[in-house]
């Protein structure tokens, strides 16, 4: 296939991020693989991100420079719509991609058709490298079932790892929705795993800077923990029937939101019997694979008995 007719778009959304932008842009062009183009639209950047981008000549990166700050859902979106190639690779300003990536998830999507999302796990760097001098590595879920389950209590799917079927979106209807802020790439990814197949690739492909200059931090990271709540008891209200009063959110955020910080055996208490709602209702209703979310339960359930733990308390037996 031609490079006028490139395989792959990675979407690169830019607001201000002179910081790290460059390396940013320089993971892409030392990509394995060579048939893509480079989606960047800065998104009215007030700083020298648009004179980093104009820096760098390489003719298949397509540049757009929105006059005002429209947020980060309407840039997503719009590349959604104007990506050309038959797959969608995301990447933050602030992350890196590396050498691997696209070589490897385009063979996994070309190889597994029912796949529509591949992502992978990350290395965690920051601002100047690796966190305590040594790799720390995210790993995720990998297989379908698994990653399924496990959005009931985290976001199982780094964004800037992910590489997408992007007909499968688009047929859809799929798109990121505003009311989400900075978790719309987590509620995309629940609704979407209704009727897509996803997948991690056991295998670091990607890298994510912890800065003091992201958004999510501070009081942005508090929205982003209450949208994460509000995506998870959709998910479990659409699937298991789990709404309202049989949700009980005050469980969830404390067995789910980090840090997990559980203050007593009395509320440990209640995240078991929160737990055991949970497994019954899929028991009746089979929404999600029964041996991947108890794994997906008893994951969760040592974080919080770990919270607790912190908190100097002793941990309950698992009921």
């Amino acid at each position: 296939m031609p490079l006028s007719h490139p395989l792959v778009t990675v979407g690169l959304a830019v607001y201000n991020g002179e910081q790290y932008l460059a390396k940013a842009i320089s993971s892409v062009l030392s990509e394995r693989y060579q048939n893509w183009e480079l989606l960047i639209i800065d998104d009215g950047s007030q700083d020298g991100s648009a004179a980093i981008v104009d820096s760098f000549t390489d003719s298949r990166i397509r540049f757009h420079r929105s006059p005002a700050n429209q947020g980060l859902v309407a840039v997503r979106n719009r590349m959604l719509a104007e990506a050309q190639g038959e797959y969608l690779a995301w990447l933050d300003q602030d992350d890196l991609t590396y050498p691997e990536r696209m070589w490897s998830q385009v063979s996994y999507l070309m190889t597994h058709p029912e796949c529509s999302v591949i992502g992978s796990w990350t290395e965690i760097l920051g601002p100047d490298g690796p966190m305590n001098r040594r790799p720390a590595i995210q790993r995720y879920p990998t297989d379908h079932d698994s990653i399924r389950s496990s959005m009931l209590f985290l976001n199982p799917i780094a964004c800037s790892s992910v590489t997408m079927r992007l007909a499968d979106f688009r047929s859809r209807g799929f798109s990121f929705r505003p009311e989400f802020g900075n978790s719309l790439d987590f509620d995309l990814w629940s609704r979407a795993s209704d009727v897509l197949g996803f997948a991690n690739l056991p295998n670091v492909l990607a890298a994510y800077h912890y800065h003091s200059g992201q958004t999510s931090r501070g009081s942005e990271l508090k929205r982003m923990h209450s949208h994460t709540l509000a995506i998870q008891h959709e998910l479990a209200n659409r699937t298991l029937g789990l709404s309202g009063a049989s949700f009980d959110d005050h469980a969830h955020e404390m067995a789910c939101i980090p840090p997990v910080e559980v203050p007593d055996i009395t509320n440990l208490q209640r995240i078991a019997e929160w737990f055991r709602t949970i497994r019954s209702a899929n028991m009746e209703i089979k929404a999600f694979n029964q041996v991947s979310l108890d794994e997906s339960i008893a994951r969760q359930w040592i974080t919080a008995n770990l919270g607790l733990q912190r908190n100097g308390a002793q941990s309950v037996e698992r009921s």
